[in-house]
C-alpha cells in the first residue's frame, strides 16, 4: 500500500496516506504537549515518593522527616509501606527505604536518619510492680512475666542487658509474644499490667511523664 505519490517536482499523500495522517495527528499533538510539559517541569519536584520502612521508625523517627519533606516539596505525594522483613525495595515498587545500617547492601546510596544509637529500656506498669515487686537485679528479672517481640524469621528478640562492661542475657517468663508488626499496640499490654516489656527508650517519654509506665532496672538498659 502506497501512502505517498512522488514525482521529480512534487509529493502528495494518497487517499490512504491522508486518512492515516488525520488519525495520528491528535496523537502527535498530545505527544508534543507531553514533551513540552516535561521540559517545563525540570525545575519542579512533583509526583509520588513511595517509602519502604520498618515499623520501628513509625512512632518518632519518620513523622518529623515527612513533615519537613512535604513542607519543602508540597507537590510530592508520600506513600509509606511498612515492612519489617528485608526486601528489595526497588523490586517491591518503592523509591527509597529506611533500614538499620547493618542491613544495607554495600552498593546502595545511604544517609543517616534519626538517632544513631537507641537504648533498649525495660518498663512495667505501677500496678504490675506493686503486685509482683520490682526486680533488684537481672537474676530476679528472670522470674518475672515478660511481653516480648518475635522477629519475622521466628526468633524472639533477646533481652541483652548491660551495666558498664558487664553484659547479661536474661530469659524471663514469656507471658505474651507480639509480632514486630504489632508495634502500634506494643505498650498497651504493659500499661494494662500484663508484664515487663523491653522497648526503645525514646518511645517512652510520654509514658514516663504520665506515669503510665515505670522504669525497671534502668542501670542495666
Amino acid at each position: 500500500m502506497s501512502l505517498l505519490l512522488r514525482t521529480t517536482r512534487s509529493i502528495r499523500a494518497t487517499e490512504q496516506g491522508q486518512a492515516l495522517a488525520e488519525r495520528i495527528q491528535p496523537l502527535l499533538t498530545e505527544m508534543d504537549a507531553a514533551c513540552l510539559e516535561t521540559a517545563r517541569s525540570t525545575d519542579r519536584v512533583q509526583g509520588r515518593l513511595k517509602l519502604n520502612v520498618p515499623g520501628a521508625v513509625m512512632p518518632d523517627i519518620l513523622p518529623p522527616l515527612v513533615v519537613e519533606f512535604q513542607r519543602r516539596l508540597p507537590e510530592v505525594e508520600v506513600e509509606i509501606v511498612v515492612e519489617n522483613t528485608l526486601v528489595d525495595i526497588i523490586a517491591a515498587g518503592c523509591d527509597a527505604g529506611i533500614r538499620h545500617g547493618a542491613s544495607i547492601e554495600k552498593d546502595m546510596i545511604s544517609i543517616p536518619v534519626g538517632q544513631q544509637v537507641q537504648q533498649i529500656a525495660l518498663v512495667a506498669s505501677a500496678s504490675y510492680l506493686k503486685e509482683h515487686g520490682p526486680p533488684r537485679d537481672p537474676v530476679e528479672l528472670e522470674a518475672h512475666q515478660a511481653i516480648r517481640y518475635r522477629l519475622p524469621g521466628g526468633l524472639l528478640l533477646p533481652w541483652n542487658l548491660q551495666n558498664g562492661g558487664e553484659v547479661v542475657l536474661v530469659k524471663p517468663v514469656t507471658r505474651l509474644v507480639l509480632s514486630v508488626n504489632a508495634l502500634n499496640t506494643r505498650l498497651s499490654y504493659a500499661r494494662s499490667g500484663l508484664g515487663i516489656i523491653g522497648t526503645f527508650r525514646n518511645w517512652l517519654e510520654d509514658d514516663f511523664r504520665a506515669g503510665t509506665l515505670v522504669p525497671v532496672l534502668p542501670d542495666w538498659w
